[in-house]
């Protein structure tokens, strides 16, 4: 009792729906028992990498209030760095989570069925009562799904084993709790480093969140170093912290701080796309189809502010009516942004026929007049 916590992901995966296009896609089931008393944690996970396992791993710890002596894993690759028959080596994260814990780790033997028997029949038992009574349910997110599992949970572990007259709750309750050793007073937290440049726009990019994050302007082109967790990222240059965010999962998404912006950004601090796409659409439809397009081209919103404000400005100098022309003009010809606006407003083209502008070139800001070279 309070010896060992089994581990392991389930073979069969809930899965989860697109809300917007209807698409299924699995998410993992991570699976904890402890060995004597049965008692089991069950979650669904977004996948088996690292950093989604031990976090896995530290909530079932959460759940069962304690530590046990011993983890006992398959040979995951979270887990796992080189299998082997009697001493397969953890990776140094899976070490340093079993250090903080207070408690040792062992691997299952590769190609040992027996070893893994008891936490494979007690995976598939876990699944039938608890997941396959969701089989015919839609789940949107991991949220979700959580939330239908963990009231199925309870009634798993309250429930009476067919030849004991006793639960795996109270079981764990009166025999095996009382042996686990208390948790740390602060969770273990995976931190993972990464080198980045930052961009142009005075940001770092992170590949898994999909998510910009800004630093200061003065860094842009610089090489930095990433730490982040999950739920915090920091940014450092020459072991100095230069930037902090909480970390974000919102698909090319931005976290910009406002004072890493360079002076002349910052005076578009109070706008937002949603206001310039108002001001555009009451303004005129053609307009505010070109301004919906021009945020869609930039690669960062307040790329767009900067373009669209210009082009607001020209409206007030030239009028609605030669604004809305210059667009039709700038569009028919696939060029969009303030600029291009400019020029054909500055040289009056809006205000050409339809069958003069048949045979024009493309206004652009390279073409030279034939004035250039007298």
């Amino acid at each position: 009792m309070g010896e060992k916590l089994l581990i392991d992901y389930a073979g069969d995966r809930p899965l989860l729906t697109d809300r917007e296009t209807g698409e299924t896609r699995p998410a993992e089931l991570f699976i904890a028992i402890l060995a004597g008393s049965g008692y089991t944690y069950v979650e669904a996970s977004e996948s088996q990498q690292k950093a989604s396992f031990l976090n896995s791993v530290r909530r079932s710890l959460e759940f069962i209030g304690g530590v046990p002596k011993l983890i006992v894993t398959d040979n995951l690759k979270s887990a796992v760095t080189h299998a082997h028959r009697y001493e397969p080596e953890l990776n140094k994260d899976f070490k340093a989570f079993a250090l903080h814990y207070g408690t040792a780790v062992l691997a299952t033997r590769a190609r040992k069925p027996k070893d893994k028997a008891l936490v494979e029949n007690a995976v598939r038992l876990a699944y039938q009562r608890i997941c396959f009574a969701l089989k015919d349910q839609v789940f949107f997110d991991l949220h979700a799904l959580n939330a239908a599992i963990r009231p199925l949970l309870d009634l798993y572990n309250q429930r009476m084993y067919q030849q004991r007259q006793t639960s795996r709750t109270k079981l764990f309750l009166e025999q095996e709790q009382p042996l686990l050793s208390p948790l740390p007073a602060q969770p273990f937290t995976l931190i993972t480093f990464k080198q980045a440049t930052v961009q142009k726009n005075y940001h770092v990019f992170i590949s898994e969140d999909k998510h910009y994050y800004s630093v200061p302007h003065q860094y842009i082109g610089k090489r930095v170093e990433l730490r982040y967790n999950e739920t915090l990222l920091e940014v450092y240059s020459a072991g100095s912290r230069i930037a902090s965010h909480p970390r974000s999962k919102t698909s090319a998404g931005f976290s910009t701080t406002s004072s890493h912006m360079p002076e002349n950004h910052q005076f578009m601090q109070g706008w937002n796309m949603d206001d310039f796409l108002s001001w555009a659409k009451s303004t005129d439809p053609v307009i505010h189809k070109y301004v919906e397009t021009v945020f869609a081209q930039r690669p960062h919103p307040e790329q767009a502010c900067r373009s669209c404000w210009g082009i607001q400005r020209l409206g007030k100098i030239y009028g609605t009516d030669r604004l809305k022309s210059a667009c039709l003009r700038a569009t028919a010809f696939e060029q969009y942004g303030y600029k291009i606006l400019e020029s054909i407003l500055k040289q009056n083209l809006d205000e050409q026929d339809h069958d003069h502008e048949q045979h024009c070139l493309p206004v652009h800001e390279n073409l030279r007049g034939a004035t250039y070279y007298h």
